[in-house]
Parts: C-alpha cells; sequence; structure tokens
C-alpha cells in the first residue's frame, strides 16, 4: 500500500529516511513525499530473489558484489531522493569504504538498483536515477523484469551492463523459477547459468 503526501519539507523527509526503522520505503520529489508501507510478500519475494541470484552469479564467476540494500540518495537542489528496493556495488565496489561510516551518499552511486513496482508510483523515481548518474535499473513489474540502462542522461531498456550476458527474458525466467522451486534446485539453474551452461 502506496501513500502519497504534498507540501511535505525536504528536512521531514530526510529526517524520515535517518530514522526509519519500519522497514517503509520513501521517496521525496519537490514538497511530495511517497511512502511505500511495510511491503508484502507479492513484493520481497521478488526483491529477495534478485539478491540471491545476484550473489550467486558474482560467487560463480568470481567478481565482487555488495549490496548496501534500501539506502537513502538524495539531493537538495532540486529536492529529491528515494531508497531503492535494493542497490548493488559491482564494477564500483572497489571504491567503497571499508568502512560504512564513511559511505557518501553523494559520491558512492551504485552499479545497480531494483525496483519492485506492485503499485504504481506516483513519484518518477528514473529521473531522479538519472539524474544522480545510476547507470542501470531492474524494474519488477507484472511478473516480468525491464532492464534500463542509462545513456545520454536517460533510460532506455537493453541488456545488462552490470552482469554481462544478462538480459530482461533471462532475468525474468530465472526470477519465476525462484518463486516457484525449491531454493536448491533454484540456486543450481542460476549457477548452470551463469556457468554458461544453459
Amino acid at each position: 500500500m502506496t501513500r502519497t503526501l504534498s507540501g511535505v519539507k525536504f528536512e521531514t523527509f530526510l529526517d524520515l529516511s535517518l530514522h526509519n526503522e519500519t522497514g517503509m520505503r520513501l521517496a521525496f520529489d519537490r514538497g511530495c513525499l511517497e511512502i511505500e508501507m511495510s511491503p508484502l510478500p507479492t513484493h520481497e519475494s521478488p526483491n529477495r530473489c534478485i539478491e540471491l541470484m545476484v550473489d550467486w552469479i558474482a560467487e560463480v564467476r568470481g567478481f565482487e558484489v555488495r549490496s548496501l540494500g534500501s539506502t537513502t540518495f538524495h539531493r537538495e537542489a532540486p529536492e529529491q531522493g528515494a531508497e531503492p528496493d535494493s542497490c548493488f556495488y559491482i564494477q564500483s565496489v572497489s571504491q567503497l569504504p571499508v568502512d560504512l561510516a564513511e559511505f557518501d551518499q553523494q559520491k558512492h552511486i551504485p552499479d545497480l538498483v531494483v525496483e519492485v513496482d506492485i503499485t504504481s508510483p506516483s513519484i518518477d523515481k528514473d529521473s531522479f536515477y538519472a539524474r544522480i548518474g545510476v547507470p542501470e535499473i531492474w524494474r519488477y513489474q507484472k511478473s516480468s523484469v525491464t532492464i534500463l540502462v542509462l545513456e545520454a542522461g536517460r533510460y532506455v531498456s537493453a541488456g545488462s551492463r552490470a552482469i554481462s550476458g544478462m538480459d530482461a527474458h533471462i532475468l525474468t525466467r530465472l526470477l519465476a523459477q525462484g518463486q516457484k522451486q525449491l531454493r536448491s534446485h533454484w540456486r543450481e539453474a542460476v549457477r548452470v547459468w551463469a556457468r554458461g551452461e544453459k
């Protein structure tokens, strides 16, 4: 369930995001605050499956990945901000500080953001992500995933740049398997794909 409030101060959004211990997701755009209440299983299942897939693929292919979940990103001018469902550092993982107390959300931009849209969002997060330079978005909507990559300041549908060989069709298929199969069977299917065996 999503609630949208207008006439909200940017400082209120920052304060809510700083003290958010409820699992709500927040987005803000120049006075408009969108609150996605405690996520339902239909939201959390695809999100968690994507997190697992990225980890397993990284393990098989031998690259480092770091997830910072729904970290808040914001910019003061114009007053905008968002918390993705998940975010990953892959190509830029070596630039993250070992001590996350030194993390700078202005400087450390994730390589990949995941958005699970069960309801229709009222705030256009894509324009914000493009503005701060997020290279890639995986958007889950109506049981399928769209891969969007940033080109010349806007997002276009394309194959993944964060994980080579991944496209929307493969991602949708693997994700559907993850929500229906036993975890051990599904993990092996993901690993088989990552090895290039299927």
